[in-house]
């Protein structure tokens, strides 16, 4: 779960895009939504989630990608199995977690103290609570 605030809502034709601004930090991150959420406005206090497995992890900035939403993180624990792997991250004084292939973890090389960035379609973020 992460803390943030609206920032900037695009809304048409029961399509919006939101601008969220992460709290303590100056990170933004974006969500693609479909419905009615007229009940959100800018400034309001909100928790963004997303699922584990939503959560694509690279050691290095991806160029030329649509994916919007990057948070340099430093993984604090790997829980490595035969097929899948967690990845516990840290992005500011937040904590969340990617599951990837446990294939995957061992080609990056991936190790407890790493830098890495996380990225999350906009499309895979959600509203899991308003603090307002």
């Amino acid at each position: 779960m992460i803390k943030a605030q609206i920032l900037h809502i695009l809304e048409r034709d029961g399509v919006g895009c939101y601008k969220f601004q992460i709290s303590g930090t100056d990170a933004v991150i974006y969500m693609l939504a479909l419905g009615d959420n007229s009940h959100l406005r800018e400034g309001l206090n909100v928790r963004l989630n997303f699922k584990s497995s939503d959560v694509i992890i690279a050691t290095s900035k991806l160029q030329n990608c649509s994916i919007r939403n990057e948070l340099p993180c430093k993984i604090l624990k790997i829980s490595k199995g035969e097929i899948l792997s967690v990845i516990h991250l840290k992005f500011a004084q937040f904590e969340f977690e990617s599951i990837i292939s446990s294939l995957s973890c061992n080609e990056l090389n991936l190790n407890e103290g790493d830098s890495v960035f996380a990225y999350i379609k906009s499309t895979c973020v959600h509203i899991s609570g308003i603090d307002d």
